[in-house]
């Protein structure tokens, strides 16, 4: 995204926030996780990268940001926000596996990135793509 407009670059981000929420709730429905949680999780995964247009780090600085977020709001109880703002902190560390609520975000997030661009897909990525093909039946 180098070289690009400083709103074109927070537009990108934007719409990735939004397709992975969109995709948490799919995947969610899938799976029988709280759409409407995921959803949250998903809109605010990237949010440090948004406010500070930085990847290094954005899990961790994202997930404090999303916790005083939803404090804020008063949206959720104490038990749904850790569910949150714990699958943002770790929604980047793809190769590993986590609770089902947080399995969502990742998928979602993998499965966003692909659909955004499979041949950008990282490698350490295509592993889990891969099951998210066969389960949703997608080529």
């Amino acid at each position: 995204m180098e070289g690009l407009p400083y709103h074109a670059v927070r537009g990108i981000i934007f719409r990735h926030m939004m397709t992975v929420s969109m995709l948490s709730v799919m995947l969610a429905n899938i799976r029988g996780e709280d759409a409407e949680l995921t959803a949250i999780a998903g809109l605010l995964h990237d949010i440090y990268t948004l406010e500070a247009l930085e990847t290094h780090g954005h899990a961790a600085q994202g997930a404090v940001m999303a916790e005083h977020i939803l404090g804020k709001l008063q949206l959720t109880t104490a038990k749904e926000t850790m569910s949150i703002v714990d699958a943002i902190r770790i929604h980047s560390k793809k190769s590993k596996r986590y609770d089902s609520f947080a399995e969502v975000l990742v998928d979602a997030d993998v499965l966003a990135h692909y659909i955004e661009g499979p041949r950008l897909l990282p490698e350490k990525d295509k592993e889990r793509m891969e099951a998210l093909k066969k389960e949703l039946s997608i080529g």
